[in-house]
């Protein structure tokens, strides 16, 4: 618990961090963080879906996934 507690209190070092996580994830099948759950919002109601993390870019902020082009959420993550 003391691992996270650091994060709390400084929140460059918590950024930093999740930056680690999400690089991670790119490489690591088996990382939490290789399929994340995005959520958007569609007037009232809360869409989630899950996407494949393929590439963390922390010098420009951008996350690149994949999805199913088919699906309805492209249009809501547009």
């Amino acid at each position: 618990m003391d691992f996270y507690k650091k994060f709390l209190i400084n929140l460059t070092e918590a950024e930093s961090q999740i930056w680690k996580f999400l690089v991670q994830g790119t490489a690591n099948k088996k990382s939490k963080f290789y399929c994340p759950t995005l959520s958007t919002i569609d007037g009232k109601k809360i869409n989630s879906r899950t996407i494949i993390l393929r590439k963390a870019e922390k010098k420009i902020k951008c996350l690149t996934f994949y999805t199913d082009k088919r699906s309805k959420k492209v249009k809501d993550i547009k």
